[in-house]
């Protein structure tokens, strides 16, 4: 960091200190100061400037984890978009139940991988925590450093080396069509509300946040076809926030609409404009589709959506689980069962294919069941022939086989 001294006139000293250039204009970057005095006192003004600045921006040796979690919570993302309101709360509610405690202060340049292993070790043990959050903060922690490192403010990443267990892969399942198709008639009954945020799940595979987002402006009942570029995130302590979808504009699909859910949305519409003409001097509104403001100016909480599924499945334990998740890989589910492959899907779902792959994973099994079955009954319709045939040439009866039903 170099520095320069400039007599103004006898007594006075201007003393500046080079900080580089900025990133964007170009422009040198200067902190300046007078200093009143003779020529070793501007040289000792020189060096507090200096100090100061040293001070103001941690060095590689001195970032902390907790220093560089808030500059990385205001920095934008690869695509230059701000962080998600709903991510970063969750991964500072990570962060500071569990990483900052313990090594929180510490410069990260004095962190070693094996003390970090040791730590995650004890969460599991003492906190229980399961290996899928060591997992999840260990990547959060190895991303941020590394946002870090590329932008000079750490050497190396100690988290590249940590140890964590792998997590263990829960078998999917998915609902067959049979058993959508009973979880509908039931909510066509007691929760028609419910039954059209299913249908629409199950059938356009929209998330939580984007099915809750949808607006009367978002449909066009003319051209029968369904506008999703939208979703709402709600963080505690704060207001309901409007985002693009979760994958951004890749989340971005034009879907037409089926005639008969037409028919339904159409109607609904004509409710709720009777609903708006009865509140004197207003106009129609752009109200959201399901909310539960009379004139739709608010939306559904995101949780509300999840609860109402959860008192649906425990008024009919008997039934298989439903959520809102599992009508997602319903949907690539059945585009798989008609032939269709995991380009399609991803399409449809708006998911990289690597995410896709695991809905599919449910789709594999069911067919891996219905192969295993194939196989049995092949085999023995081909004994069944043999045994036919050596009747019929006279041979020697066989004793009767059990038969599948």
């Amino acid at each position: 960091m170099s520095g320069s001294i400039r007599q103004l006139k006898n007594n006075y000293w201007l003393v500046r200190v080079d900080q580089g250039r900025d990133s964007l204009t170009g422009k040198r970057i200067q902190a300046s100061k007078t200093v009143t005095g003779n020529r070793k006192a501007a040289e000792r003004g020189l060096d507090e400037l200096k100090f100061s600045i040293r001070n103001q921006m941690p060095s590689p040796s001195t970032l902390t984890l907790n220093e560089l979690i808030e500059e990385w919570a205001v920095s934008l993302t690869k695509s230059g978009r701000k962080r998600s309101s709903v991510s970063l709360y969750n991964t500072r509610k990570r962060f500071y139940r569990y990483v900052q405690p313990a090594i929180g202060s510490r410069p990260i340049s004095t962190l070693e991988s094996t003390e970090i292993t040791r730590l995650f070790d004890t969460l599991m043990v003492r906190y229980g925590i399961s290996p899928a959050t060591v997992s999840r903060i260990k990547a959060e922690l190895r991303a941020m450093i590394n946002w870090s490192i590329r932008r000079g403010g750490v050497h190396v990443n100690p988290m590249i080396n940590v140890d964590v267990p792998s997590v263990p892969l829960r078998p999917p399942v998915s609902l067959t069509c049979d058993e959508l198709c009973t979880h509908l008639e039931i909510l066509s009954i007691e929760d028609p509300e419910l039954e059209l945020m299913v249908t629409f799940a199950a059938t356009l595979g929209l998330r939580r946040s984007e099915l809750i987002a949808l607006r009367w402006s978002h449909i066009d009942l003319v051209r029968e076809v369904l506008h999703i570029h939208e979703g709402i995130t709600k963080v505690p302590g704060s207001k309901f926030e409007t985002t693009e979808t979760k994958t951004g504009s890749h989340g971005f699909a034009v879907f037409p609409i089926h005639a008969n859910l037409v028919n339904r949305l159409k109607q609904r519409r004509e409710d709720f404009e009777l609903r708006v003409e009865k509140c004197e001097g207003l106009k129609c509104s752009d109200g959201y589709l399901f909310s539960n403001d009379p004139l739709g100016h608010v939306p559904l909480h995101p949780d509300t959506v999840t609860k109402m599924l959860s008192k649906h499945r425990r008024r009919h334990p008997e039934l298989p689980y439903v959520c809102l998740q599992g009508l997602r890989r319903y949907a690539a589910s059945d585009l798989y069962g008609e032939g269709e492959d995991q380009t399609i899907a991803a399409a449809i779902l708006r998911d990289t294919p690597q995410t896709t792959a695991r809905h599919y994973r449910a789709a594999n099994q069911q067919r891996a069941r219905q192969a295993v079955l194939g196989i049995y009954e092949r085999i023995e319709t081909q004994r069944d022939a043999v045994d036919i045939q050596r009747n019929l040439d006279g041979g020697p009866s066989q004793t009767s086989r059990p038969q599948i039903n």
